[in-house]
């Protein structure tokens, strides 16, 4: 996936990373010469991603409560389908973006579930343990009685709420059947 987000993205630029989390995405922009700002609600996170050089500033914020200055690029993984606000999620990456700037959001389609994620992961020739276990904690799969409490919007859910905001979208494709990568820049 971090390939996928990668290759949408200008070279170069100043990215926001929005629910970074330990910086894996973080990193590999880095790795590709982005400079990037890592934002999560997450200290402890943010910490990781910062000693482990993923990102050069972490800032400690809620997605739908962004006060940074502004970028070419802002990325968003696996945030909007957990968060209680996907639509002020939306209005703060738009409010982020330079004019031309562009957006890379990426969610968990309805067809995902552990098994699909075993296959994928075998397609991959990855591990599947840490995998799963990483969707589960981020979660993108729903496991009864685990995060309970964390919303889990649905893919349709999320398109309707991009539609619905002040967002263009570019591009939209799936990422082996379990996840949608969509690109957007600012309308007008």
């Amino acid at each position: 996936m971090a390939d996928a987000v990668a290759e949408v993205l200008p070279a170069g630029v100043d990215v926001i990373d929005v629910g970074c989390g330990t910086g894996l995405i973080s990193g590999m922009l880095t790795a590709r010469g982005h400079r990037v700002t890592g934002v999560d609600v997450s200290v402890p996170m943010l910490t990781r991603a910062r000693e482990q050089r993923r990102i050069a500033v972490g800032v400690v914020a809620d997605a739908a409560a962004l006060d940074l200055p502004t970028c070419d690029a802002v990325v968003a993984v696996n945030v909007l389908h957990v968060h209680p606000a996907p639509d002020a999620v939306l209005s703060e990456v738009g409010e982020l973006m330079r004019p031309g700037g562009v957006a890379v959001l990426v969610w968990p389609t309805d067809r995902v579930s552990i098994g699909r994620l075993f296959q994928v992961e075998r397609q991959l020739g990855r591990s599947w343990g840490g995998a799963v276990r990483a969707a589960v904690l981020r979660g993108i799969v729903a496991v009864p009685g685990i995060l309970a409490r964390v919303p889990h919007h649905s893919d349709a859910t999320l398109a309707a709420a991009v539609d619905r905001s002040a967002l263009e979208v570019v591009a939209s494709r799936d990422l082996h059947e379990v996840q949608r990568l969509v690109l957007v820049r600012r309308a007008g």
